[in-house]
């Protein structure tokens, strides 16, 4: 018999179909994910619907945004809306901020010149109302005055420890997060040596704080057990599309600053699919190895503990492709999943 690795994992939720959410929420909790992240890096799909579905139909695991940006929503409307879920299901919900990329930023109307102040500001805003207080701030990004949660029950003091993680690749937003935030959720396509560099800057930055910092990190995954190169070719597709439209991941990613230069030069925004495969040609299966979990069900795992091993406290799986339930199960089967 194989023995089952020891793996603290958490996935990423996003079904085929909205109809789909729940059901797949729920067996990933019975395949013993301990948390779901959902994203809304995109224009594809909203997180807070999902994670409302998901919260209803389960009962265990811890649900977060993976991420939202922190600009596209009044803050009081992002603390409203946290507080709901928190309702939904107490105890078991994060909030996942992260600044939005250019250029989606900028063409739905929200830039953010200055990123680290304004992540301060919402998030300071934030912790005053999960608190339970009175919230007044005249800042660059957020100008609210006296404003609190104003149900019955916050007329009885209630209070939402609802946990603040910040998406950081860049150094000043993860001193920031380490500060400021309950976890940092580190970004996929990034290889093993920046997270060796970057946890103990990240712990450094906290040592004011008694709390410990969190550092979940999304592993892209992509698993063929017959055609492990297939996997590799497949992922090539996916992080072509990062390195064009994510510049923090691009510069980042260890990718030669000329390829990306190239691939940018090469597709539009939103790039077409057909267009990705063929510039995706140009990524060395080095690079793809190097920034992703890719292959068998043992190299993928194995690229996991790699990040393990360097600071990461849980592993965010994140599958491409048309196999991901597959590829989740795979996983699951061959791997103990710890839950802290």
């Amino acid at each position: 018999m194989t023995a089952r690795l020891a793996l603290p994992m958490s996935a990423t939720l996003s079904a085929a179909q909205v109809s789909e959410v729940a059901r797949d929420a729920v067996r990933l909790e019975e395949l013993g994910y301990r948390g779901l992240w959902v994203g809304e890096g995109r224009l594809r799909r909203d997180a807070v619907t999902q994670l409302a579905l998901a919260a209803s139909a389960t009962h265990r695991c811890y649900l977060s945004s993976g991420i939202v940006p922190f600009r596209t929503r009044n803050v009081a409307i992002l603390a409203m809306t946290w507080k709901t879920l928190h309702q939904l299901a107490p105890g078991r919900v994060r909030l996942g901020l992260g600044a939005w990329w250019e250029p989606i930023a900028s063409r739905t109307g929200v830039p953010t010149a200055s990123p680290l102040t304004a992540m301060e500001e919402v998030v300071g805003v934030l912790r005053t109302l999960f608190a339970g207080g009175t919230a007044t701030s005249h800042g660059e990004y957020v100008d609210v005055e006296r404003i609190r949660f104003d149900g019955v029950e916050d007329e009885a003091g209630a209070t939402y420890p609802v946990p603040v993680y910040l998406a950081a690749v860049g150094p000043r937003m993860l001193e920031l997060a380490a500060r400021i935030a309950d976890g940092v959720l580190l970004d996929f396509f990034l290889p093993v040596g920046y997270l060796s560099r970057t946890a103990p800057r990240a712990l450094t930055a906290r040592q004011s704080s008694p709390a410990p910092l969190d550092m979940p990190q999304l592993v892209a995954c992509m698993v063929d057990e017959e055609d492990p190169r297939a996997a590799v070719d497949a992922m090539r597709v996916v992080l072509t599309r990062y390195l064009v439209q994510q510049p923090h991941i691009a510069a980042h990613s260890g990718a030669d600053p000329e390829l990306v230069a190239r691939l940018r030069g090469t597709l539009g925004w939103p790039a077409a699919t057909g267009e990705l495969r063929e510039a995706a040609r140009l990524v060395p299966a080095g690079l793809v190895r190097k920034v992703a979990a890719v292959g068998t069900v043992r190299d993928v795992l194995s690229a996991m503990e790699e990040r393990i091993a360097a600071g990461a406290s849980e592993i965010v799986v994140a599958p491409f492709g048309d196999r991901r339930s597959e590829t989740f199960e795979a996983l699951a089967r061959r791997t103990a999943v710890r839950s802290s």
